[in-house]
This record gives structure tokens, sequence and C-alpha cells, in this order.
């Protein structure tokens, strides 16, 4: 084992040297002092830590130190890790949930975390098992972050499973109407423009929130740069505005005096729950009969789905929803109670049906009580029928006007199968 220290050429204050037994190669270590027996002394003492590290008597002093820290604190240093690589809305997210988590089950610490004060808080919860999910993977996203970085030994809720979904979506959205969508814009004062943006964009409300005075290009076809550190799936994207919309943003954006890179719609929405009092303003229900609720990703919804009533080609409705799969912006993003169906149903071509070559009534013109004499020129051969068995043409009979009697006295058949035989003949005329 080596275990020395000594001054560089010029330098007042002593460096260390160690290797234990089984380390590959030496350790340096500033002592930060210019007393001899000081710096042996603080060799000595790293050193000795060192061996009960490595022999498991203590922790090692991450962990130490780590164990006498604030779980909170750890979250604001993953937060700092992540600021850069993800949106504010997920961070925001995440410190939200481990924040309650925190607060309802007792941790303190992350010695205080246990997988059964997970699973009880989980038991007595009224969340859907979604949103609840959300609250372990998030706490799992820390967890895990703090065994790679050494401050931890192991993740005591990676033995907890998540919920089962079934698929089934607790509060499932929907998109507004172009009635309720206008209601919205003229009840809701400056916010209304940025709701036409995120409408005619789709625009998540954390790219919305990150817009800058520079991402807004107004010249040579207006659109909105939403850049990669904003974006979900961290790629730039150029959303066009329409003009219309381009020119109510300019009128927006001329009142104010925004730097480059200052926010743009932020500052309209420091308030919690700005958008539900936006909706409540215009007289407009969160939730409908159905269950469907209206949130600001509902307008999102609105945006595909009125792509999708315009007839919009597939690959052009999900370059512009950037999606990479067309089920997402079909089945999900589009809402089908607002879809033309009734109007598409009717703009159908239906072929006009035509009346049969031979009617009823040239055989039998005046009807039921009054029928005229059904020549041998009239009748058609049938073979089989009892009418027309052992006959020729020329010697069927003639039908006498009346009802029962003559027709009974001239040939013999009731009134009821003179009916049921006319009614075969006219089947057999008019299909040729």
């Amino acid at each position: 084992m080596t275990n020395y220290v000594f001054k560089r050429p010029g330098s007042k204050l002593y460096t260390g040297r160690y290797r234990l037994k089984e380390d590959a190669k030496i350790t340096q270590v500033a002592l930060g002092c210019s007393n001899l027996q000081v710096a042996e002394k603080k060799l000595r003492e790293m050193v000795e830590e060192k061996e009960r590290e490595a022999a498991g008597i203590i922790a090692p002093k991450v962990q130490r130190e780590a164990a006498h820290k604030l779980l909170k604190g750890h979250l604001e240093d993953w937060i700092a890790t992540k600021e850069q690589v993800r949106d504010d809305q997920y961070l925001v997210g995440v410190r939200n949930r481990i924040a309650r988590l925190v607060k309802e089950c007792g941790w303190a610490y992350a010695k205080d975390v246990k997988a059964e004060d997970y699973v009880l808080w989980m038991s007595g919860s009224k969340l859907s098992p979604k949103t609840i999910n959300d609250f372990l993977i998030s706490a799992r996203t820390l967890l895990n972050w703090m065994v790679k970085r050494g401050r931890i030994t192991f993740n005591p809720l990676r033995s907890v499973d998540l919920l089962p979904t079934n698929g089934e979506k607790r509060r499932p959205r929907r998109a507004l109407s172009d009635e309720e969508f206008a209601k919205l814009v003229n009840e809701s004062g400056d916010r209304g423009t940025v709701y036409l943006v995120v409408a005619t964009t789709g625009l998540r409300f954390g790219e919305m929130m990150e817009v800058e005075r520079g991402d807004v290009r107004l010249d040579d076809g207006p659109k909105i740069v939403a850049r990669a550190a904003t974006t979900k799936n961290r790629k730039e994207a150029s959303l066009p505005l329409h003009e219309e919309v381009g020119e109510q943003l300019r009128t927006f954006l001329a009142a104010r005096e925004i730097a480059p890179t200052e926010k743009v719609f932020a500052p309209l929405f420091r308030k919690r729950g700005q958008f539900k009092r936006d909706l409540e303003a215009a007289d407009i229900p969160s939730l409908d009969a159905s269950g469907r609720v209206v949130d600001f990703h509902s307008l999102r919804y609105t945006f595909c789905t009125n792509i999708q009533r315009l007839g919009t080609p597939q690959r052009v409705l999900m370059h512009l929803m950037r999606h990479s799969d067309r089920r997402l912006s079909d089945h999900v993003y589009t809402d089908t109670s607002l879809l033309p169906a009734n109007e598409t149903v009717q703009r159908l071509t239906v072929p006009r049906k035509f009346p049969s070559h031979i009617a009823s009534h040239d055989l039998v013109p005046a009807g039921q009580n009054g029928s005229h004499v059904v020549t041998a020129a009239k009748m058609v051969e049938c073979p089989g029928m009892p009418m027309n068995t052992g006959f020729r043409h020329d010697q069927t009979f003639p039908v006498t006007p009346g009802r029962n009697g003559g027709m009974v006295r001239d040939t013999g058949f009731e009134y009821a199968i003179r009916t049921m035989v006319f009614d075969k003949i006219l089947l057999w005329v008019s299909n040729g």
C-alpha cells in the first residue's frame, strides 16, 4: 500500500498520494495544508476511511452525505441535470408528483422511502390507474438516478408493479366545435390570440410557453419555429401560420415591447387554471354529457379534427401534427363527432330505380272489381300451373267482370286461387 505526502515545486501546500491493495493505480488528493504533521494525519484518516468503505464497515462517503440530505434536495439536483434535455412542463410535472408523495407518504429522506408506504398510498387514492402510474414512474426515475450517482444502493420501489389500465382513458378529451371556439377566442381577451395560434398550429402547452419573440417569423410566409429544446420529440419544427392569424399576431406583438429572447405567451398564463376560467367566461362546459373533458390540450385535438374535416391527405396531417404514427392522428386526436358524416353520405351518388317494363295495370287496368277481359294475346304460358295444364292459349277461359260469381261459373276457380295465380303470372311477366 502506498501512502505519503509531498509538496509540488513552488507550492507551500502538501499533496497526498495513496493506493489501496485493490486499487490498480495511485490516487492523488490535495490536502490543503502546509504543516507536515497535519498533512500526514489528514491523509492517514482519508486512507483509513477508504479501507473501512472497502471492507463494508461503513457506507461510501457519497452515500453518507446523501443520507443526510432531504429528498427534495436530491430532486432539485436531478432537475438541474435535466434542464437542458427535458422541457419545463415535464420537469414541473415530476417535481409536483414527487412533492406530493413526499408529503402524503412521509418521505423526508431517501431512507424513508418504502414500497409499503407507496402501496398504502396507492390503495387509498382516488386517482385513475394511469395517473397513479405516472406518480410511480416519476419516483422511480429519481431513485434510479440516485442509484447511478451512488447516493443510494438500490431503488426501494423497484418491486412495485404498475397498475393495469386496460387501454382505457379515464378522462377522454374532445375537440371544440366552431361555435365554441369562436366564443372562447372572443371572451378571452389577449389570450384569444394565443388560442388562435395554438388551435391552428397544434402547439402543446409546454411548447407554447417556451415560444420566444425570435421564434415568431411573420415575413415571407408567417410561421412559428418550435425549437428542438422545447418539442416533445426533440426535433425543431417549423409551424406555418394562417395568414389571418399571422396578422392578428402581428397586432398582438406590436402592442408589446418584447426582446428577441423573451417569452411571448407565457406572461398571459401565470395564473394556475387560467384556461378553465376562460372556458367558464365563454359558457363552455369543461365536461360534457359523455364524460369527455375540455382542457388546454383540447385545442390540439381541435386542430387535428379541423384538418381532418378539410379532407387533408394523411401524410400532410401527420406532418402538421408531428406524429410518426397515423393511428395517433386518426384514433386519438380526431373527434369523430365533429366529422361531416351526414354531409358525406348525402353527397353519395345513388342510382335511380326505374319501374318494371310491364306494370300490373297493363294486365288488369280496371282494378279488382272492374277487371277487363284477359284475351289470349295477354296470356303467357306458365307450365305446371293448374290453370294451363291440358289447355292451349286459344282455349283459355275469359275472365268476365265481377268479383266472385262469374269467375266461379266460367273457370271453376275460387277467387282466392285466381288471385294467387295472377300474382305469379305478374311476377313471371315482370321478370321477362
